[in-house]
This record gives structure tokens, sequence and C-alpha cells, in this order.
């Protein structure tokens, strides 16, 4: 008799042993529907921090909500207006290398002596200016050199002063090109662009320069500031949705 119930509380004891060890290798399992829910809860901690975060923003006064689209615009008009500020604030700071980078580039790329040469001497505007020149040529032979020369002039006539203006046109028009080549030779060796055009940026008054560039550029700098007052509003009503629909 004794045995047998020494039997049966060694089977029972090792049926709750056996529950208990499956108990901790499955607690889903082995716990309800509570206990479920419970641990899908907590091993899902994206949703958990979502709701937080909209639970957070709809426990805002409405007030500030509203205020989330003209803080944008605010925000975004400001980030606009400092940047301008800070480009005419660097120009003082970096004028000297930009003088001398922008004589530089005056020098090596948009000034050219050749182009000026070629263009000088370019046989259709010589040809252009020697009316101009046939006119005073007339007007010298015919009043300013009686005037100067009494007796010669009782020796040159009509013809003679059209033979001496014919001449005399014909020797400018071959010797204006050697002329302008000489003197644009001259004005190459003697000045110096670069430092010509790094002296007169250097010279520069901020102040002058800053409200010539404003007055220039008023109405491009206005539609920056703008764009950006809008950019911002625009950002401020998409979070300010978000809010009220999380």
């Amino acid at each position: 008799m004794n045995i047998k119930l020494s039997m049966r509380r060694m089977k029972a004891a090792c049926e709750v042993r056996t529950s208990t060890r499956q108990e901790r290798e499955d607690p889903i399992e082995c716990s309800g529907s509570a206990s479920v829910h419970h641990n899908k809860a907590r091993y899902h901690p994206l949703k958990n921090q979502s709701r937080k975060f909209s639970c957070h923003a709809l426990s805002l006064p409405p007030m500030l909500l509203y205020c989330i689209p003209l803080l944008g615009a605010f925000i975004g008009w400001f980030t606009n207006w400092f940047s301008i500020r800070l480009l005419f604030r660097a120009f003082p700071k970096y004028q000297q290398q930009l003088a001398r980078e922008l004589g530089h580039t005056v020098a090596t790329q948009l000034f050219s002596f050749d182009a000026i040469r070629t263009k000088l001497t370019d046989p259709a505007q010589i040809k252009a200016i020697m009316p101009v020149v046939e006119t005073h040529l007339d007007t010298f032979l015919r009043e300013k050199l009686p005037k100067a020369m009494p007796v010669l002039a009782m020796f040159i006539g009509d013809s003679t002063v059209n033979q001496i203006k014919g001449v005399l046109v014909a020797e400018l028009d071959h010797l204006f090109p050697i002329l302008i080549n000489q003197y644009v030779n001259n004005l190459e060796r003697d000045l110096n662009i670069q430092q010509l055009v790094e002296h007169k940026i250097n010279a520069l008054d901020i102040t002058t320069v800053e409200t010539a560039v404003r007055e220039k550029l008023r109405k491009p700098l206005q539609q920056m500031l703008w764009m950006g007052t809008i950019i911002g509003l625009l950002i401020g009503l998409v979070q300010l949705c978000i809010a009220l629909c999380a």
C-alpha cells in the first residue's frame, strides 16, 4: 500500500516538473490571450514610439500646433536673409584676393591687345574714317595753309589742292595701320591690365559696393526671401498635417 502511494506521488511530481519545463520553454503558448497581446506589444517598439509621438503631439495646445506653419515660414525667411547678410559680410574679408583673381581673369581671358590691334587695323575700319580725313585735309589746304603761308597760296589752285589731297589720303591709308600697330604695342608694354583692375577693386568702398549691389539686385533678393518664406510655410503645413493625422 505504501509502495503504491509513493509511486503515485513520484508520478505526480514528474508531471508537475514536465509542465513547468514546458512553460519555461514556450511562455507564449502556456499563457492566455492577455499574455500573447502583452508580448506582441512588447516586441513592436516602433509602433509604441509612433503612438507615444502622436499622443505627445496631440497633447500640445491647439494654438501651438497651428503655429507650426508660421514658425516654418519664419525659419525659411530668416535662413535666406542670414545667407544674404553673410554674402555681403564676406566681401571685405576677401576683397584683396577677389581683386587679384579678377585682375588676372580680365588680363588673360577678357582683355586682349591682339584683338584690339586686329580690330583697329581692319581695312574696313580705316576706310570708314577716310571721309573724315579728306574733309580735314580739304579744310587745311584751302583755309589754314593760305593763312599760314600766303606766298605759297598764290601758286596753289583747286586742281593742285585736289592732287595734294589725293596723294595725302593714299599715304595715310597706308600709314594708319603702321601707326596703330605701333601705338598698341607701346600701350601693351606700358599698361598692366591686371594691376589696373586690382587697384580699382581694392579702392572700392565696401558700403558703396553693397549699396550698389542691393539696388541692382533688389528684386532678385526679395524673390529669394519670399521663396524661403513659402518653402518654410509649406514644410510647416506638412508637419501640421502629420501631427494631426498621427
